[in-house]
């Protein structure tokens, strides 16, 4: 299993073989008022992904692209699988 370098409340960041490319795992939690409030929203964690890569795509088409290191963006659909990247 890849090293976790960063998690958040929405997401969680992986290492990847090559340096200039990261695994970005969306989570389905969901917090309210300020955390006093906790759940899961079902595919939560997809939707995000799905909302991230149309707006880096969208920049990407008006000549914006990312940062030297550029991210793999991909979302378990599988609650089993016990890795985040299959």
């Amino acid at each position: 299993m890849a090293k976790m370098l960063y998690e958040g409340k929405a997401k969680k960041v992986f290492e990847t073989e090559n340096p200039n490319e990261v695994i970005i795992y969306y989570k389905d939690d969901a917090t309210a008022m300020n955390g006093l409030k906790k759940g899961t929203i079902a595919d939560k964690g997809i939707m995000n992904n799905t909302i991230t890569s149309f707006f880096f795509d969208l920049l990407a088409k008006h000549g914006i692209t990312r940062s030297k290191s550029s991210a793999i963006v991909k979302r378990c659909v599988k609650k089993s699988v016990s890795s985040p990247w299959k």
